[in-house]
C-alpha cells in the first residue's frame, strides 16, 4: 500500500516519478487530512483543502497559521491625543477631557445644557462651559447686574440711578451736569 500517488512517465531512456503526497488509499483516491492539532495557532480552526489546509483565525490574529497577533492600535484609530488600548481584534480609546465617541473625535458640547442670562454667550471650554457677559453684567451665568453707582459717581448730593452698563445722576436743583458737578 502506497502513501502517495506516484505517476510514472516513460521517456526514451528516462523514468520520471511524480510524488503526490496529498492522496492515500489503495488507488491514491483518498485525500490526506493535513489538519492536526498544531496546524493552526492561537485557537484558529483548520480547514482541510485538497492536500493542503488553511486556517480560519479568531479575531485579533492573522497569518497563514494564525501566528500573527493583530494590534488594532497600529492604525492610530484614536483622535485628539486619546490613548489606544488593543483588545482581542479590536481597540478601545481613552478620551482626553473634552472629547467623546468611540474614537474620541467628538468634541463635548457643554453649552448644550448651559444657559447664560442677560445676553451673555456660552463659551464651550475643554472642561466645561462659561459665560462671556455683555458689559454691565457679571457672575457665572451673567446673572449679576454691575451696580455702577457703587463708586459714588454723582457729586454735590446728587442721587445715582443704576442702569444696564450705565447710571444716571438725579441732581439737586442748585446743580447740573451729568455728574451734578456744576453748581449754579
Amino acid at each position: 500500500k502506497m502513501n502517495a500517488k506516484i505517476i510514472l512517465y516513460l521517456f526514451p531512456y528516462f523514468f520520471f516519478f511524480f510524488y503526490r503526497p496529498e492522496f492515500t488509499g489503495a488507488e491514491c483516491e483518498v485525500p490526506v487530512n493535513t489538519c492536526t492539532n498544531s496546524s493552526c495557532f492561537n485557537n484558529g480552526t483548520c480547514i482541510q483543502g485538497s492536500g493542503v489546509f488553511t486556517c480560519s483565525c479568531l479575531p485579533g490574529y492573522s497569518g497563514q497559521r494564525c501566528e500573527i497577533k493583530i494590534n488594532a492600535c497600529d492604525s492610530n484609530p484614536c483622535h485628539n491625543g486619546a490613548t489606544c488600548h488593543s483588545r482581542s481584534g479590536s481597540y478601545a480609546c481613552s478620551c482626553p477631557v473634552g472629547f467623546t465617541g468611540s474614537n474620541c473625535a467628538v468634541r463635548i458640547d457643554y453649552c448644550a445644557n448651559f444657559t447664560c442670562a442677560n445676553g451673555g454667550t456660552c463659551n464651550n471650554g475643554l472642561v466645561g462651559a462659561s459665560c462671556n457677559c455683555i458689559l454691565g453684567f457679571t457672575g457665572q451665568y451673567c446673572e449679576v447686574n454691575i451696580n455702577e453707582c457703587l463708586s459714588g459717581p454723582c457729586r454735590n448730593g446728587g442721587s445715582c440711578v443704576d442702569k444696564n452698563n450705565s447710571f444716571h445722576c438725579v441732581c439737586p436743583q442748585e446743580t447740573r451736569g451729568s455728574l451734578c458737578e456744576d453748581g449754579m
